[in-house]
């Protein structure tokens, strides 16, 4: 039901000295999160089941995630395997490539987690956030339980309610709950995609997928889902879209309405209806090999990499426009040298990559707004791999 993250991300921007702090120096790794100031906030009095993490912070008290902004997660501290949560998660807003990303959120997963075991939170998938970043779903094994729970924290305070123990009974005919792979999914049903803050999906006994609220965790409800063209998928949630099957994210357009439902074979659907898409068909794109989405510049122009058609070994970046029919513009000029390494700046107004030259590899950035222009030269270190950005259009 969920999936692991592509976490190679970029940190690039036009000014790249404004972004030195942010990227870690000449380096393009992040430095590690200063350890936060306990926080002095309660446990919330209408759940046994709610702790205090002491180490969450709100960074900014300004700042919070707004819509269209992209979001950057870092997760540093990780401990592999299924051992005890570990790490710190930072959320930061990326408004521009001219200045620094803003740290909004600090979590420590160690101290607002004491105890728990499992796989642990890290970044993503995008539907274990709520639509403000400001809640995270989690899974795992809290101190003392023999099944896994499924809880939410709260990043600006570090609350964590465990919504499974809510319902956990003790007596000797009572079931053991063991339930996993929690999702936000949208508050109301839709026929576009949104991103919700209140109902949870999750696994239960026997696999069955059932909901509840955050305002009542202790009622359930089934959740019947339908399987088109060999997908499950959730009448009324195409969000739910984000989490099944490999491959990169930014499937959907900014305003909800398109989805991209395959990376085998690139197409473009409505977003309740990914068994009618439009399939991508650019003529300097090599069809089917290593098609990615790179992300949507706006609700109706997404921009593609993949081979070159006419050269395999190197890459094109298209955007593509979607109307009554897809179109396809290049917008890196034709040229001998090999493409690679491509990728999108966080405010998504250009794409870099590298271009091997008489000197051996340079990187250059070309503008995401129309026809192929001229390549600008530039510098563009890599974040590390524990960072995840969150565009505009898939979430």
């Amino acid at each position: 039901m969920t999936r692991h993250l592509d976490a190679t991300r970029v940190c690039g921007a036009v000014v790249i000295a404004a972004l030195l702090t942010a990227c870690g120096g000449s380096t393009g790794r992040l430095s590690a999160s200063p350890e936060t100031s306990p926080a002095n906030s309660t446990v919330h009095p209408e759940s046994r089941s709610a702790t205090k993490g002491p180490d969450a912070k709100t960074i900014s008290a300004a700042g919070k995630i707004l819509p269209g902004d992209t979001v950057l997660c870092r997760k540093t501290g990780l401990i592999p395997g299924g051992g005890l949560f570990s790490g710190t998660i930072t959320i930061s807003r990326w408004v521009s490539a001219d200045v620094p990303p803003e740290d909004i959120y600090s979590l420590s997963l160690d101290r607002s987690f004491p105890g728990w075991t499992g796989g642990g939170a890290s970044c993503g998938p995008p539907t274990t956030w709520s639509a403000d970043f400001s809640k995270k779903l989690v899974s795992g094994s809290p101190p003392n339980a023999s099944s896994s729970h499924i809880a939410v924290v709260d990043l600006a305070t570090g609350t964590v309610r465990d919504l499974t123990e809510a319902r956990q009974q003790t007596g000797f005919g009572a079931a053991v709950l063991n339930e996993t792979d929690p999702i936000f999914l949208s508050d109301t049903p839709s026929d576009k995609v949104n991103f919700g803050s209140n109902v949870v999906a999750f696994m239960g006994h026997g696999d069955g997928l059932s909901s509840l609220t955050l305002q009542s965790p202790t009622i359930l409800k089934a959740v019947t889902s339908a399987t088109t063209i060999g997908q499950h998928v959730l009448p009324g949630h195409p969000e739910y879209q984000s989490n099944v099957g490999d491959g990169p994210y930014n499937r959907a357009s900014p305003d909800g309405a398109f989805f991209v439902p395959f990376e085998s074979s690139l197409g473009i659907a409505p977003s309740a209806h990914i068994d009618q898409p439009m399939t991508v068909k650019c003529a300097n794109l090599e069809s089917g090999a290593d098609d990615r989405v790179l992300g949507w510049t706006d609700s109706t122009h997404l921009v593609i990499a993949g081979r070159n058609s006419a050269s395999p070994t190197s890459g094109v970046v298209d955007l593509v426009t979607v109307g009554s029919r897809l179109t396809c513009e290049s917008l890196i000029p034709t040229t001998d040298k090999q493409i690679s390494g491509i990728e999108m700046l966080p405010d998504r107004s250009a794409v870099f990559f590298t271009a091997e030259g008489p000197k051996g590899a340079e990187d250059y950035s070309v503008p995401t707004s129309g026809a192929a222009t001229q390549p600008t030269p530039g510098s563009y270190p890599q974040m590390s791999a524990e960072t995840v950005l969150y565009y505009p259009g898939n979430y």
